[in-house]
């Protein structure tokens, strides 16, 4: 849809803020209120705790005419999920550490700039979306390297100096042993040593720019199997390393495969990360959702 506005006078708008990111979210709040329709109710909600967005969305969302997520990719997952299916849009406020998302879709991280999309002329653009267990994705899973990099990750570091404070708890990270997995992608079945396995819906990591597979597409209706099978830090460091060069999918020590379900097993307990939070663990199951989320983005 191409040059509409889906709020008008009577509607209600559902805002989950999340204060516990990098960015502050009184500013936001405010220009979102200065600029808002007149005649539109904003049903303010600020979370207190991990896991509340997704009940709050639960609660609050039926009946509203937008949903809109202040948070890092986490927070916009798990209200994501919680919009009956697409039914209602979803507006995004990036205010995490790398917000991807959001900016893969063009959304402008400014507060008065996504004030102006929200209530303004845009176009909602349809994505996938992926489900670990019960609980959703948007963007990326990760085990291995990637959920002990998050789950190493000082949180109050992230929160002062953004994506940088990866980099202490990835040096770390990459000192841990491989894990063998047993993994099922659509029936193939895979047997192997690795230190990273990821599950995609997009494409990138870190920002826009830093792409693993140029076949990974948030519409495509399928999700993207990404396993790395170097097995010492050095040559686990050099391909992820790749990733700047945009040549990581060229690799000799990466597989790829697309599927609609996948399973996962190792050979230890492994948590899983889901858009950046760490909150699933091993075994899991993936499955895609097509064409389930509405996400407000800029017109072309």
């Amino acid at each position: 849809m191409t040059g509409r506005r889906a709020v008008r006078a009577g509607d209600r708008v559902l805002i989950v803020a999340n204060p516990a990111t990098r960015r502050e979210i009184g500013p936001i709040l405010a220009a979102l209120r200065a600029s808002a329709p007149e005649g539109v109710e904003l049903d303010i909600r600020v979370t207190s705790s991990a896991g509340e967005a997704r009940a709050i969305a639960e609660d609050c969302a039926h009946g509203a005419a937008m949903v809109v997520a202040i948070g890092g990719d986490g927070t916009v997952a798990d209200v994501a999920g919680s919009l009956e299916h697409g039914a209602i849009p979803l507006g995004i406020v990036a205010a995490g550490s790398t917000n991807i998302i959001g900016r893969q879709l063009g959304v402008p991280t400014n507060p008065t700039e996504v004030a102006a999309l929200l209530w303004g002329e845009h176009e909602e653009q349809v994505i996938d979306a992926g489900y670990c267990n019960e609980r959703v994705f948007l963007h990326m899973a990760g085990v291995g390297f990637d959920s002990e990099l998050f789950a190493r990750t000082d949180g109050r570091l992230k929160r002062k100096i953004g994506w940088m404070a990866y980099l202490p708890a990835g040096a770390s990270a990459l000192r841990e042993k491989p894990a063998r997995f047993q993994i099922e992608a659509d029936g193939e079945a895979f047997d192997l040593l690795s230190p990273l396995v990821l599950v995609a819906n997009g494409g990138a990591v870190i920002h826009p720019a830093l792409t693993i597979h140029p076949d990974i597409d948030p519409r495509d209706g399928k999700l993207d199997l990404i396993v790395v099978t170097a097995t010492t830090p050095v040559q686990v460091a050099r391909t992820l390393a790749r990733a700047a060069t945009g040549s990581f999918s060229e690799s000799s020590f990466v597989i790829h495969r697309q599927a609609t379900a996948i399973r996962v097993e190792a050979d230890r307990a492994m948590p899983v990360q889901l858009d950046g939070d760490v909150n699933e663990s091993l075994p899991a199951t993936f499955r895609i959702e097509p064409a389930s989320v509405r996400v407000i983005v800029p017109s072309r």
